[in-house]
């Protein structure tokens, strides 16, 4: 049973989300799922070295107000997902 604003935070900021990576013919090729109230899935980008994700979760233990914290996720061959 929970209240309106319980549901809105829960979609608003899922605990938890997963990536997924695909091939051209839409064949999974490796997939993740994230730590919980970890990664915020609003806030991310694509660079040379990889995907930035931001660890800015509202839950986060260690959330900072006053710095940004972003993890890269590269993929490969040998390791998966890293």
């Amino acid at each position: 049973n929970l209240s309106d604003d319980e549901i809105f935070k829960i979609n608003r900021n899922p605990p938890a989300f997963g990536i997924s990576v695909l091939d051209e013919n839409f064949d999974v090729i490796d997939e993740i799922i994230l730590p919980d109230n970890i990664y915020s899935q609003h806030k991310y980008f694509v660079a040379e070295e990889g995907l930035y994700l931001s660890a800015d979760h509202p839950e986060n233990p260690n959330l900072k107000e006053n710095e940004w914290r972003f993890d890269v996720f590269n993929l490969s061959k040998k390791s998966g997902i890293r």
